[in-house]
Formats: C-alpha cells, structure tokens, sequence
C-alpha cells in the first residue's frame, strides 16, 4: 500500500474481529504494511498458554492446528493499541470481550487513529 491509502489502526482493528487468534509476528508484519505504524503488543503467547486462555473463558473454542508460533488475541492487539493511540482513555471495562474490543476501537477512532 502507498503512504496516501493506508488504514487507520482502528479500521485495520476492526478488520481483525473480536476473538480472533492471529500469529504474532505475522499480525505485526500486516500492521505496520497497512498502517505505517509500528506494533505496540507484546511478543504473544505460546499455543498451550493460548488453549488455557480459551478454557479459562469456559465458552468454548479451539485453535487450529495450522497456528504455528507465538499467537495473539485480537482482544490484546485493541487493549495495546488502545493505551498507545487512545492514552487509555474512552472505553469502560465492566463489559465482556467482544463488547471491550468494540469499546477500544471507537475510543482509537475518536482520537483519530
């Protein structure tokens, strides 16, 4: 992508989901092509502590034997980039998952990234 159509971090977030599983260091590499920042998360999670992550929520799921790496829930992309571009500012944290993801791209939105 050229410097005038890359994506805001919010519609790049907004693109992932809320309880995606993405391959770290693969979801960085997309970052910053299509936004031009530079990532903000951590190094992720192993596949074990990703599989405890999902048990411990007790609403089911599984990973795919295809994630290969370091993984990272999109959940923990928004809640990082949220405290970068939104100052931790603008999402209240009493709602579930999908609905605090939500709340961390509109607070990135509105501080117009």
């Amino acid at each position: 992508m050229t410097n005038n159509s890359m994506k805001t971090v919010s519609a790049w977030l907004d693109e992932l989901g809320t309880h995606t599983i993405l391959l770290c260091e693969a979801a960085k590499a997309d970052f910053t092509a299509e936004t031009g920042e530079q990532p903000c998360w951590g190094d992720g999670y192993s596949r074990a502590q990703m599989a405890k992550q999902i048990e411990d929520r007790g609403k089911g799921g599984s990973l795919s034997t295809e994630n290969k790496g370091p993984l990272i829930g999109s959940i923990d992309v928004a809640a990082a980039c949220y405290r970068k571009y939104a100052d931790g500012k603008g999402a209240d944290d009493k709602y579930g998952m999908g609905s605090q993801f939500r709340q961390y791209v509109g607070a990135i939105e509105r501080a117009g990234k």
